[in-house]
């Protein structure tokens, strides 16, 4: 089991060095935001 501070330690390194998007999935626009973003994106940081 993870202990909340543990869990707490992850997310802030992983936000320090990521951006999240977070998206519906549902419309078009929605889509094909997120594969422009994955395409444009080889660093990783999305």
């Amino acid at each position: 089991m993870v202990h909340t501070e543990d869990h707490n330690d992850d997310l802030d390194r992983l936000l320090a060095d990521h951006a999240i998007v977070l998206f519906d999935g549902v419309c078009n626009l929605c889509n094909t935001s997120v594969n422009f973003i994955i395409d444009h994106d080889p660093d990783g940081y999305f």
